[in-house]
């Protein structure tokens, strides 16, 4: 699949996928690398008197036209959408006429192809049409109203998105990004800057996380009315380890703790969606029932989807999300509340430097991880554990070696504090970024906060030394 992602054509690339539907994984990139070095230019079709030679643009287009056309050769769109939309039928929880009650949302696909997928994913969900940001409806590879068509970028993306929701009166935003694999989301709400509350990707995943779950235990594992709780509770017990939730090793530990509590299978992978489906595979394979996925880069899996992040679906099941809790006098923002509460406050602050030469990454790198020495603090707090991915290194595990996937180099270290505080930094394989990822947990939200903030400063200039580093500060939309 040919796509740009959230970036300008310039950037387009492709995601390849192998047979069991999820984007391929070692040793298949390799084995498909060098398939597509053996095989440089296009050739004729076999018979051709020209066969061998590089094919023209006429010539080409020839030889296509020659294979889609054979009666042998099919196009699955038609099937494969159907029961697309049939599997997306099976996460509507609440009733038709529930949903049809709901007050529209706003919906922008930020000058990508998403439009028309949600308008039916809507329909499907017995939702009303959400009201389209119609100057970023159609498909545009230009995006004229945006500097970055990311919705993670900052409030530039929005300011649209928040015109229309102003004027239609909407509690409610949804952002894909230009390939709609991606969702964010926002919020009316007084207390935040500019009326409107954006939500992290860490959030919106617990968020639909703890529906799904709560859904679903309903639905299937409804007790009966005489038994008693203690049975009650060994049943549904006995379920629960039967249903998987994974997230990637720089998202947060939310959803490891809601896990742990619920009696849930948590998986943890490497960042991107080829490990989430991979690994999703595989406890399929085993037995599970894999209820969710997701990585902090507002990418999402769900249930009986397919298995990559999937911003139609999410947007749809938010939707309907949104509107239980409108119905019942409560908000997302309400809801999030209630579930830290219960969990456990899970602060995180997530940016990235941009490095314009993939050098600078490695030399902060090499200097982090020299010799096996690593930070022993961070912003005055001691570093008790590291995890290495680039040298199969973890100080924290009894073999004191990972337990995920890794290559010798990988730039990827993870450094845990005291206090329930954990920073990843991480290489971006597709961008000119080294990222950061810093997490506080704690009982008490204004501490975690206040200790997030004072430790960013510590990643900038003690750990990253972004200045002396050479790397540069991102640009805001």
């Amino acid at each position: 699949m040919v796509t740009a992602s959230h970036n300008p054509k310039e950037y387009n690339g492709y995601k390849v996928y192998w047979g069991n539907g999820c984007q391929i994984i070692p040793p298949h990139d390799a084995g498909i690398a060098a398939a597509i070095l053996d095989s440089l230019h296009p050739s004729s079709l076999a018979g051709s008197s020209t066969q061998g030679a590089p094919l023209d643009r006429a010539a080409w287009q020839q030889a296509v036209a020659a294979v889609t056309s054979h009666p042998l050769v099919s196009n699955p769109m038609v099937k494969v959408s159907e029961e697309y939309w049939h599997r997306l039928e099976t996460l509507r929880f609440r009733s038709a006429g529930e949903n049809a009650a709901a007050a529209a949302a706003v919906y922008t696909a930020m000058h990508g192809v998403g439009a028309s997928y949600v308008l039916r994913a809507f329909q499907v969900m017995g939702l009303p049409p959400p009201v389209m940001v119609a100057e970023q409806e159609a498909p545009d590879p230009e995006f004229p109203t945006v500097a970055f068509p990311n919705p993670e970028e900052g409030k530039g993306a929005w300011r649209l998105a928040v015109e229309t929701g102003e004027a239609s009166g909407a509690r409610l935003l949804l952002a894909n990004d230009p390939d709609a694999d991606r969702l964010a989301v926002s919020e009316r709400c007084a207390e935040s800057p500019g009326g409107w509350r954006m939500f992290t990707g860490n959030e919106i995943g617990i968020l639909l996380a703890d529906w799904l779950w709560t859904c679903t235990r309903t639905r299937v594992h409804t007790p009966a009315s005489n038994a008693n709780a203690d049975a009650q509770r060994s049943t549904l017990a006995q379920h629960a380890a039967k249903y998987s939730v994974l997230s990637s090793a720089v998202s947060s530990q939310m959803l490891a703790a809601y896990a742990c509590a619920e009696g849930l299978t948590w998986c943890e992978t490497l960042t991107g969606f080829k490990w989430l489906g991979n690994r999703a595979k595989e406890l399929e394979a085993e037995g599970h029932t894999v209820l969710f996925a997701f990585e902090e880069a507002i990418g999402f899996m769900l249930g009986p989807m397919f298995r990559d992040k999937d911003g139609v679906a999410a947007a749809a099941v938010m939707a309907e999300l949104a509107a239980a809790e409108y119905a019942a006098g409560s908000t997302l923002v309400d809801r999030l509340e209630r579930l830290q509460q219960r969990y456990g406050y899970y602060v995180t602050r997530a940016s990235y430097f941009v490095a314009d030469q993939p050098s600078k990454s490695r030399a902060v790198f090499d200097r982090l991880t020299a010799g096996g020495q690593y930070p022993q603090s961070v912003g005055g707090i001691a570093v008790h554990s590291v995890r290495d991915i680039g040298a199969g290194r973890d100080t924290g595990a009894l073999d004191g070696t990972v337990s995920l996937p890794w290559q010798k180099g990988d730039m990827m270290l993870t450094l845990r504090l005291d206090g329930a505080a954990t920073l990843t930094l991480r290489a971006s394989g597709t961008e000119p970024k080294l990222k950061y990822y810093l997490e506080v947990n704690g009982s008490d939200r204004a501490a975690s906060e206040a200790l997030a903030d004072r430790l960013v400063d510590a990643v900038s200039n003690e750990i990253i030394c972004w200045q002396e580093s050479g790397l540069s500060l991102p640009t805001t939309s």
